[in-house]
């Protein structure tokens, strides 16, 4: 795959918005502007995030404010929870004297998660922040959904590995949990071992999985093995296996069978013409006996309906009159 890292880099700094916490880069304006940012569109955030940035220039100054006059300026923003953990960070940052160095000291900021981290780490330092990108993880475009994710590099990979065998631990990248790395970092040691370094390359297209291939690693998983070391040695992540093991729990062999994807058709597919096999003279003959029996017990079965119809006719017929001689003897009685 392309590496074209240094291509959007030159095209963002060609294309890129005039945005006040741009151009005046600094940890708090950084910081300010990811909060507001959060779930609130460019275009409400900035006379709100200049009006903020006037009345507290500092940390210091947004420490000091009454909650109340914090409140007001965040109104229309909305989510102002946001704004109390604004306020009880910059009361932190005070108390310790300036903003924490690294992404992993200032997540124990309030309100301050791994991806707000990472900015306000790199905050006021371009270089510094495409340097980590570029060490870290290769842009890569994928156009299958049209979009750019980030993933480590192959290269990346082969080296956290290699420090890992000489008893060393690679650098824990910006923004990522150290045992949460430490983990990532032996899982690929476990891939190369099982699957060679050929295993850390990303493909451009997913493998297709028959019915029968996923079955194997899923009786693997039934007999005791592990599903991560089954998945490792499968080239897959566990959690693809593990939904496997799941579907193949509640729907059995057949909800394994891949799922057409996409929209049904509005109109159902034509039915394929089923052409009747030849019979034999033996069956011939059989199947002309039981279409004579079929019509002997459907003329025996309107037989029988007829006269059931007639009974009750006349059943009917002797209760009205009975009721009719009922109804005039009554009558006479009354006269006498």
């Amino acid at each position: 795959m392309q590496d074209i890292a240094q291509p959007l880099l030159r095209w963002f700094d060609e294309n890129k918005r005039i945005l006040p916490f741009r151009t005046q880069k600094t940890p708090y304006r950084v910081w300010v502007s990811e909060v507001m940012l959060q779930q609130t569109q460019v275009v409400s955030v900035l006379p709100k995030y200049e009006a903020f940035m006037t009345a507290f220039p500092t940390p210091e100054r947004l420490a000091a404010a009454p909650d109340d006059d914090v409140m007001a300026l965040w109104a229309g923003l909305g989510y102002y929870s946001r704004a109390r953990n604004l306020r009880r960070a910059a009361m932190e940052v005070v108390r310790r004297g300036g903003f924490p160095q690294s992404a992993k000291e200032l997540q124990t900021l309030p309100g301050v998660g791994a991806y707000t981290a990472a900015a306000v780490a790199v905050g006021g330092n371009e270089n510094k922040k495409r340097k980590a990108v570029a060490l870290i993880c290769t842009p890569i475009l994928d156009t299958q959904y049209g979009g750019i994710f980030m993933r480590y590099s192959y290269e990346h990979k082969k080296k956290c590995v290699e420090l890992y065998r000489q008893e060393k631990w690679p650098e824990t990248p910006d923004g990522v949990k150290e045992k949460r790395f430490h983990d990532t970092v032996r899982i690929w040691v476990r891939t190369e071992d099982a699957c060679g370094p050929e295993a850390f390359r990303h493909k451009n297209q997913n493998k297709v999985w028959a019915t029968e291939e996923k079955y194997e690693l899923i009786a693997k998983i039934l007999a005791g093995a592990s599903c991560k070391e089954t998945a490792i040695s499968a080239g897959i992540s566990d959690g693809l296996l593990y939904q496997w093991v799941r579907c193949y729990k509640m729907k059995g062999y057949q909800g394994l069978a891949a799922q057409q994807k996409g929209r049904p058709p509005k109109e159902p597919a034509m039915k394929k013409k089923i052409v009747p096999a030849k019979l034999t003279p033996s069956e011939r003959e059989e199947m002309i006996r039981l279409r004579a029996e079929n019509e002997r017990l459907r003329a025996e079965i309107t037989v029988v309906k007829k006269e059931i119809a007639l009974r009750e006719e006349r059943c009917a017929a002797q209760l009205k009159a009975k009721r009719l001689r009922s109804s005039k003897n009554s009558t006479k009685k009354d006269t006498d």
